[in-house]
C-alpha cells in the first residue's frame, strides 16, 4: 500500500512539473507555441532584417523586455499620438493601422500576456542561432527578441527585435506576422529606431 502511495505522489508530482515546464514564459501562451514561432522566424524570416544581418547567428540569452507604453496611452483613442508616445513605442496607433487590425479586446488580450510574462532569459536555443550568455561581455553584432505576443485565434503574432552592432549602435523595431495557409508570413513592421 505504502510504494502504491508512492508511486502515486511521484505521479502527481511528475504531471504538475512537466505542467508547470509547459507555461515558463507567460501563464497565457505556452511554451511550444512561443518556440514553435521563434525557431520559425529564426530560420525562415531573413527579409525583414537589413542585409548585413542575415548571415549574423548570435541571440542573447537576455530576453528583450516590452514596454507598458505600448499597451496603455492617456491619449487612446483621441488621435494620433505617434509624435507624442516615448520613443515611438504605442502599438495601436492611427498611422501604424494596427488600431483598426486589433479591436479593444484583441488590445486586452496582448495586454494580458504582456502582464504574465514570467521569465527575463531564454532556456532554450532558437534554430539556426547560437545562444550568447547575458554575462559575456562582448555584445557586439547579437540579437535581442521579446517574448512574441500572439492574437487570440493565434492568426497574429507581435515581436520586439532589437540589434546591438557595438557601443552607441544599436536598431530595434516592432514586427507583425500573420499566419497564412501552413506558415507565417511577416506582414509589417512598426516604430523604429536607431542610435
Amino acid at each position: 500500500m505504502k510504494l502504491r502511495t508512492l508511486l502515486f505522489l511521484i505521479t502527481l508530482l511528475s504531471v504538475q512539473f512537466a505542467v508547470a515546464q509547459k507555461y515558463t514564459y507567460s501563464s497565457v501562451i505556452s511554451d511550444e507555441e512561443i518556440y514553435n514561432f521563434l525557431n520559425w522566424m529564426t530560420e525562415n524570416d531573413k527579409k525583414t532584417e537589413i542585409k548585413f544581418l542575415k548571415n549574423n547567428k548570435k541571440v542573447s540569452y537576455k530576453i528583450m523586455p516590452w514596454d507598458t507604453a505600448n499597451f496603455i496611452s492617456k491619449y487612446v483613442g483621441q488621435y494620433d499620438i505617434s509624435h507624442l508616445e516615448p520613443d515611438n513605442k504605442y502599438l495601436f496607433k492611427k498611422s501604424s493601422g494596427l488600431d483598426t487590425l486589433f479591436n479593444q479586446e484583441e488590445r486586452n488580450f496582448f495586454y494580458e500576456q504582456y502582464i504574465s510574462i514570467k521569465d527575463s532569459v531564454w532556456h532554450q536555443g532558437m534554430s539556426g542561432k547560437k545562444m550568447i550568455s547575458a554575462k559575456k561581455k562582448d555584445d557586439t553584432n547579437v540579437n535581442y527578441y521579446s517574448i512574441p505576443l500572439f492574437s487570440r485565434n493565434k492568426e497574429y503574432v507581435l515581436i520586439y527585435k532589437v540589434y546591438i552592432c557595438g557601443y552607441e549602435c544599436s536598431y530595434g523595431k516592432y514586427y507583425l506576422y500573420k499566419f497564412d495557409v501552413d506558415r507565417w508570413r511577416f506582414l509589417m513592421s512598426l516604430n523604429p529606431w536607431s542610435r
